[in-house]
């Protein structure tokens, strides 16, 4: 299971780390979301990977960190349907207007995200 979230935080650093070195590739990203209709997938997968933090979290060099992690990733996934789809497009063209500077420290902090989950699951 800790292969699982392996994964998962290098996925989230290598998005981070995209965005980071290009801010429109988190603009591409919100733009493909918005245009295809993503908010099911979306939920599904932010409860999906909440529940195996929870999961997982016993075996992992933080158990803590990552039941608390689990259950935000779950409550973000819970909120998307109950914010409703034109709060969630407001919200994702909001970051879509952000200067590159913003992008840029969000991506910091979620490669310090990536990485601590990777260094719980080894």
């Amino acid at each position: 299971m800790c292969y699982i979230i392996l994964i998962i935080g290098v996925f989230i650093l290598g998005i981070a780390v995209a965005v980071l070195v290009s801010p429109a590739t988190l603009r591409q990203i919100l733009h493909q979301f918005l245009l295809k209709k993503w908010l099911v997938p979306v939920t599904f997968l932010r409860v999906v990977v909440g529940i195996v933090f929870l999961i997982a979290a016993p075996g992992t060099r933080s158990p803590l960190f990552m039941y608390i992690l689990g259950i935000l990733f779950i409550l973000a996934g819970v909120s998307i349907p109950l914010l409703g789809k034109e709060k969630i497009e407001g919200l994702a063209n909001w970051w879509l207007g952000r200067p590159d500077i913003i992008l840029r420290i969000w991506a910091v902090l979620a490669a310090i995200l990536g990485l601590a989950i990777i260094w719980v699951s080894i």
